[in-house]
């Protein structure tokens, strides 16, 4: 071996190692370890092995705080991960134009050719913008993403008007909401009572699957012609069917089958039969706006729940989307609010305002939700303060194979009686950074494990997309 390419092993690590296999795993941890300690070598694989060993997951768990301790270390690792990631992320030498497009409201328009650090942007996201000699430190809104590198930022009250032809520095502002309420829906898991959701499904939850699933007798099951969707084929209308009856169902829906018309005109059924409320539920906005979309076309009465951090976002389910229409309402608070939004936009609210304006949203808010059948949200809104005092006897989740299991227990730890588990276990599975998270076996999702325990999926399979070859 040339000295100057690759070290010679030493002679104990000749005598241990040089006929010995070196995983792929092995190789990660090195390389992890190298970022804090360069000096690390091969012979110290056996302590980093012992001192980063995370519980993998297991097919069955025999209790739910075994199945809350190994997840929650698991979500608290993949957190870490990300939090280093973005944080170390910074585009130095930035130049910024500024667009004025209300009293206090600026638009910051850069364009980096460092695509590879900003690659997983999204809308909503924050970045920091920071010029040390302005004493310019601010994070703004991502509101809009070119493919040509072009990010915009929106800004709102900054104290003083930005100094043009500066350079910034541009850093990625890390979230971790959605990893505390995976952690808060852990340990409401484990340290609950069994009203979070019903002994069944908390079993099959912990891989421990009935030979056979009671059905329930339901009577008048009604004609499956729903309004607003178009005729339903016989595998959807199985599914269906068999949703209504089983406490705990999978649908699995290749691509183009018709899984958002499905989700639809079930949600209609469960509340024809009076066993609503429903919760529709999705690991991503696409989805769940989708499904919002289909529902809303049955005529039930459904509402849209978001994050406060998509409210400047248009979409096209806006007219039933609670935070939305609260302003929208014939009453002397909703034009209260109004009142004050308008203020907003122009200058900054007093502390008493700001007071007012928040209780306002809020309360209408939840009226909105409180009177609604069916409230459409991601995985991660139903950990909002929103839901805290909300039951929903039904929960059905879209995209589930797509979602970590953390995220799917969200939803379902809202007193549910019947889970619905929409998706396709051949298609993606769930986005995880973390490698030393993904070989634990965070990246199976929930419908993985339970096929894997030999539960049924019910398939629908009557191709709407495809070229029939």
């Amino acid at each position: 071996i040339l000295s100057w390419l690759v070290r010679p092993p030493t002679d104990q690590e000749e005598k241990n190692f040089l006929a010995s296999k070196v995983s792929t795993k092995d190789m990660d941890l090195l390389e992890e370890e190298w970022e804090k300690n360069p000096q690390v070598t091969i012979m110290d694989l056996p302590a980093i092995k012992a001192r980063s060993r995370l519980q993998e997951t297991k097919l069955q768990y025999k209790d739910i705080h075994q199945y809350s301790t190994v997840f929650l270390a698991l979500v608290k690792e993949e957190c870490e991960y990300e939090r280093k990631i973005k944080e170390s992320i910074s585009i130095p030498s930035v130049s910024v134009n500024w667009e004025q497009v209300g009293p206090i409201t600026w638009i910051a328009h850069f364009k980096t050719q460092a695509t590879e650090a900003l690659r997983n942007l999204s809308l909503t996201d924050e970045l920091n913008l920071n010029c040390p000699s302005e004493d310019f430190n601010h994070n703004g809104k991502v509101v809009l993403i070119g493919y040509d590198g072009s990010v915009a930022l929106n800004f709102v009250h900054i104290p003083e008007p930005p100094v043009a032809d500066l350079l910034y520095t541009v850093k990625l502002v890390f979230d971790p909401t959605p990893y505390k309420r995976q952690q808060f829906a852990l340990n409401d898991f484990k340290n609950s009572s069994s009203n979070l959701t019903s002994p069944l499904i908390k079993d099959i939850i912990l891989g421990k699957i009935p030979e056979t699933l009671e059905k329930e007798n339901i009577r008048n099951i009604g004609a499956f012609k729903i309004p607003g969707l178009k005729d339903l084929n016989q595998s959807q209308i199985s599914a269906i069917r068999k949703a209504l009856e089983l406490p705990f169902t999978l649908i699995q829906g290749p691509p183009g089958t018709g899984k958002t018309t499905t989700i639809a005109a079930l949600v209609y059924k469960f509340l024809e039969l009076k066993k609503g409320p429903v919760l529709v539920c999705g690991p991503s906005n696409i989805s769940v706006e989708h499904a919002t979309r289909n529902t809303a076309l049955t005529g039930v009465n459904v509402i849209r729940v978001i994050s406060r951090k998509l409210d400047d976002i248009v979409t096209s389910v806006d007219d039933v989307t609670a935070s939305k229409m609260v302003f929208k309402l014939n009453t002397q608070e909703s034009r209260e609010l109004c009142e004050l939004q308008t203020k907003r936009s122009n200058s900054p609210l007093t502390a008493n305002e700001a007071s007012r304006y928040e209780n306002l949203r809020d309360t209408l808010e939840n009226k909105i939700i409180a009177k609604a059948d069916c409230i459409c949200c991601t995985c991660d809104t139903a950990g909002s303060k929103k839901f805290n005092n909300l039951a929903f006897p039904v929960v059905i989740i879209d995209e589930s194979t797509q979602a970590v299991e953390p995220k799917i227990l969200i939803p379902i730890l809202h007193h549910s009686k019947q889970v619905v588990l929409v998706g396709d276990h051949c298609q993606l599975g769930p986005n995880v950074m973390c490698r030393k998270v993904e070989q634990a076996g965070y990246s199976v999702s929930i419908v993985q494990r339970l096929l894997q325990l030999g539960m049924k999926p019910v398939r629908l399979v009557t191709q709407y997309r495809m070229h029939p070859a």
